[in-house]
């Protein structure tokens, strides 16, 4: 059976279905981000699940027949109990998002594997990137293109962002080919680099245009290991998923009543294009190729034709001798290749500004996969070109002065830092209102023309002083950059339009998104030039590796026979604004790590999670809506009233609520991490732009960074060749970061979601119509529904956001009524809803806003905007989760669970909806509100289920009291309403 054989609701006969007698009721169970195995999903043994169908990344699984058997004779309060008319299933989607890819023929050989998770490494700061695509403003859909996705502010400048994160890569690693191996190690062939392979320092021989040549394929090496893993993960999920959102008896194909709404009116989650993004990351993938193959030919060129002429190795003194110099007869060939490489670069950064996400299906053309095919054919040939006129042109002059001969690897790395920085910056601004960010836009630009001013007049400046004073010019840079970043998070009452206080970081989401992305990817690619040329240097140290005012950093360093190897400045400077960013940050972390410890240990939180418990004050309350009724019930490891009388139990309580309570400040953490990695990018810019920042005086700071870069290389290897086989590293980030489609950079991690929304879209809508295809065998045509199936879809932490957005492509006129939500340990509203307003925020919800944490010992105490008391949800259109999930908006609940009698217009159905939380749970938050609403409850935060009681954190919802309960009340809901 397929994979995507729940979409085939088709068969060949026209005879009425016989369609077998059964369990009515669906309970779809989906886990988190600690990819539960489908055995412990269902709480039973490894060997009582059998594969019901799917493949090794995403599958349904049941218990096998014994196993059902025992689950039903179970007592009725029994965790593991299996109602007669219930189906219990599993679906397991997290290979999906933490296992790789593997080549044919290859897949069981360790160093592939170890490369394809280094890899993955180098594509966390593209997935952040792509975080932050999403973070934007999005603005409604506009009927006259209703197949375009929305366009919103700043998108052109975040997917630019994306193909300068591609070229920092690159220019890394021709950085280590062409500089470090090349130009230096290779330059004598009587005294090669002792850590080179025979085969590589054999290379010595040859002119330093065919070493060059041929080494170039480095940095190639490194793009197309980024285009497989990014090939290889469209073919897997967005062609299956393209497919079937075109199938008009697919869930998610909007035909009838749902195509004739207003398109405005539609969350971006019901839109069927959403999981379809086969044309922009196809187009985009080849655009990237394409500029990368250019900036390989462009460097190379450069080199062959001014690598040998002081003067015109750096823009500061480029001049018109240069350009004569190139124009000589013996050049022109290549300055003319040049050219064109220069046209592909720029052609290739304006069609990534210009894309969009259009319908096509795999195998479709269309304009923009043309145009970006035509490009990436440019590129190779200009490649070719390269390669030729470099290896046949005649032998450069040797560079007397000892200037780098590879002209472009130093002020490259620097171009790209400053552009994307001051993007970063702006994108502070996205979410503000118009005019502040138009006033962001013109301060990048008066930045911009600032820097330009230091690089190639930096002695020179009107109105300064005749020394060396661009320092100052540098210092004025800094402090506008410090200006701007703050901004953004400047308190203000109101944008006009929403809350901001009820968006991450005050509606600047999408710039510390991409500072961090900017931070991480220098980060990388600095580790990767550091470590290379660390290996290279033999016994020196990473101090040994730059130099300060042309001195080498420490006196071991300075070697008589030159055999020392160097890296280009800007990757020392950023070692340098490593330590400037990151050590203060530290400090602040530890600080603020020490005062909310304090807050936390002043007020133990009362034993037991008894709802209007006398609390001390400042403590951290017990969920909301925890039930107490079943305490004096016998488990395997005793009554949790007496479990709760037990002092270590009960400390060990309060300790859990509190690791909880400084676990969820995790934004406020990444705000930090952006500013320091922000602090970093400035001090990087400074010191490898202004002219006397490389004062000898900060050798013990380059000496640490330097250390600190090499350290923390030696630290990842070390984690990627010991992790398992298939696994990624950093397992729980892809789980973070690949929910959303890809659409700011189509080399980055593939999205899980583009095939497991479908996935369980359509498993939805196969059971409502029927169990399995094997009772559809004798049916023709579209099979009707079933009233008497429904579906309880179970979802934990991350999965809760894989069912959200499940049901919004489901069909809501069959869904209606029909399907049921249960989900716990989740961060809906906490961290998604903040994050991404428009894709899952209050308006998509039906929920109430959710401020952000403060410095109390329950830190979402004040979480809930003004006038949320005794009800906590918002007012819920119908095409809002709460409006499918219910016959109406959601009515306002008192503290006693019973019907408010006044709320504000409201109705007074509840949603089908239900969500378990507790507070030892780090990940898991109210969905509607912290006051008491109809849809979250507590859980207990004692398990008692196993023989040894344990406090339960993030796991274990289906094993409580509150679970079996939420599932029962549910069921009831909605054969209520069917009547």
């Amino acid at each position: 059976m397929g994979t995507m054989g729940w979409f085939r609701c088709r068969a060949t006969t026209t005879s009425t279905p016989q369609v077998p007698e059964g369990p009515g009721v669906l309970e779809l169970r989906v886990h988190g981000v600690n990819n539960t195995p489908p055995a412990a999903l269902l709480d039973v043994e490894p060997d009582d699940v059998e594969l019901a169908r799917g493949d090794s990344l995403g599958s349904f699984w049941t218990l096998t027949d014994d196993a059902l058997s025992r689950a039903r004779a179970l007592a009725a309060h029994h965790h593991g109990h299996v109602r007669p008319d219930v189906r219990r299933e599993a679906y397991s989607w997290g290979p999906m998002a933490r296992h790789s890819p593997s080549a044919p023929g290859v897949g069981g050989n360790r160093f592939v594997a170890a490369a394809s998770r280094a890899g993955w490494v180098l594509l966390l700061p593209l997935g952040i990137t792509n975080a932050a695509y999403w973070s934007r403003r999005l603005e409604p859909y506009d009927s006259a293109h209703p197949r375009r996705q929305p366009y919103g502010r700043g998108a052109p400048s975040v997917r630019v962002f994306g193909l300068g994160l591609t070229l920092l890569l690159v220019g890394g690693l021709q950085t280590v080919s062409l500089d470090l191996v090349v130009t230096q190690c290779l330059a004598d062939a009587d005294d090669v680099c002792a850590a080179l392979p025979q085969w590589v320092a054999g290379l010595a021989s040859l002119e330093w245009g065919r070493r060059a040549a041929i080494l170039s394929v480095v940095p190639l090496l490194g793009l197309l290991l980024l285009l497989w893993l990014s090939a290889s993960s469209r073919t897997r999920y967005e062609g299956p998923t393209s497919r079937a959102m075109t199938d008009p008896d697919a869930p998610g194909h909007r035909a009838g009543p749902a195509a004739a709404r207003p398109v405005r009116e539609r969350p971006l989650l019901a839109e069927p294009g959403l999981w379809s993004r086969w044309t922009l990351t196809r187009s985009m993938a080849r655009l990237h190729v394409a500029a990368g193959l250019a900036l390989v030919s462009g460097t190379l060129l450069m080199s062959q034709v001014w690598g040998s002429r002081a003067r015109c190795t750096t823009l500061d003194k480029f001049d018109g001798t240069c350009l004569a110099h190139a124009w000589e007869p013996s050049r022109r060939p290549l300055v003319i290749v040049l050219v064109l490489a220069v046209v592909v670069l720029a052609g290739s950064a304006w069609e990534t500004a210009r894309a969009r996400s259009e319908w096509h299906l795999p195998g479709e053309k269309g304009g923009r996969v043309a145009r970006a095919s035509v490009l990436l054919g440019a590129g190779v040939v200009v490649q070719l070109l390269t390669v030729g006129a470099v290896w046949w042109s005649p032998a450069r002059e040797p560079s007397a002065d000892g200037v780098d001969p590879v002209t472009g690897l130093s002020f490259v790395p620097v171009l790209l830092v400053g552009v994307m920085l001051l993007v970063a910056v702006v994108a502070l601004t996205w979410r503000r209102d118009l005019t502040l960010s138009r006033a962001a836009v013109v301060v990048a630009v008066l930045v911009a023309a600032a820097l330009v001013l230091v690089v190639l007049a930096p002695r020179d400046l009107p109105g300064l002083p005749a020394a060396d004073d661009a320092a100052w010019v540098a210092g004025a840079l800094g402090v506008l950059l410090a200006v701007l970043c703050l901004l953004p998070v400047a308190p203000r009452r109101r944008d006009g339009r929403v809350d901001l206080r009820q968006e991450a970081w005050r509606g600047a989401a999408p710039g510390v998104l991409l500072l961090v992305a900017l931070g991480l990817q220098m980060m990388l690619v600095s580790l990767v030039v550091v470590a290379s040329g660390d290996w290279l240097n033999g016994a020196h140290g990473p101090q040994c590796l730059t130099e300060l005012d042309g001195a080498p950093v420490a006196a071991a360093c300075d070697l008589e026979d030159g055999s020392r190897v160097t890296v280009p400045p800007a990757y020392a400077a950023f070692a340098v604004g490593t330590v400037a960013g990151l050590v203060p940050a530290v400090v602040v972390l530890a600080v603020l790590a020490l005062v909310l410890r304090g807050i936390q240990s002043r007020s133990a939180p009362a034993a037991g999670p008894a709802q209007g418990a006398s609390l001390p004050a400042g403590s951290v309350p017990p969920a909301v809506g925890t039930a107490t009724g079943h305490w004096r019930r016998r488990y395997p490891a005793g009554t949790l009233e007496e479990l709760y009388a037990r002092p270590g139990l009960a400390g060990a309580v309060a300790r859990a609520r509190e690791r909880a309570a400084l676990a969820q400040f995790g934004l406020l953490y990444l705000g930090v991490l952006a500013g320091a990695l922000g602090v970093a990018l400035v001090a990087t810019l400074v010191f490898a732009l202004v002219e006397g920042a490389a004062d000898p005086r900060l050798a013990p700071v380059v000496t640490l960074g330097m250390w600190t870069t090499a350290g923390l290389w030696i630290a990842a290897l070390v984690r990627v060749v010991t992790a398992q086989e298939s696994g990624r590293p950093l397992a729980l980030l892809w789980d973070l970061l690949c929910f959303l489609p890809r659409s700011a950079h189509p080399l980055g991690p593939p999205s899980y979601a583009e095939r497991a929304v479908p996935e369980l879209a359509a498993r939805i809508d196969a059971w409502l119509v029927a169990l399995d295809e094997a009772e559809t065998s004798g049916l023709e045509g579209p099979l009707p529904d079933r009233p008497d199936r429904f579906v309880v879809v179970s979802a934990h932490s991350l999965g809760a956001v894989l069912a959200t957005a499940a049901l919004f492509a489901e069909r809501p006129d069959r869904m209606r009524d029909r399907v049921a939500l249960l989900t716990h340990g989740t961060q809906l509203r906490a961290y998604f809803g903040r994050l991404f307003p428009e894709i899952l925020g209050p308006r998509v919800l039906g929920t109430a806003g959710c401020r952000g944490t403060t410095l109390a010992a329950d830190p979402w105490r004040d979480a809930d905007p003004p006038g949320v008391v005794d009800g906590g949800v918002g007012d819920a259109s119908p095409e809002s989760l709460v409006g499918i999930l219910g016959a109406g908006p959601v009515p306002a609940v008192g503290a006693t669970g019973r019907t408010g009698g006044s709320g504000g217009g409201r109705g007074t159905v509840p949603p089908a909806w239900l969500s378990l939380w507790r507070r030892t749970d780090p990940l898991g938050m109210p969905c509607a509100a912290y006051a008491p609403n109809p849809v979250d409850r507590g859980a207990d935060e004692l398990d008692a289920t196993g023989y040894v009681a344990w406090v339960a954190t993030h796991g274990g919802y289906t094993r409580t009291e509150a679970y079996r309960v939420a599932f029962v009340e549910l069921v009831e809901r909605l054969r209520a309403r069917r009547g």
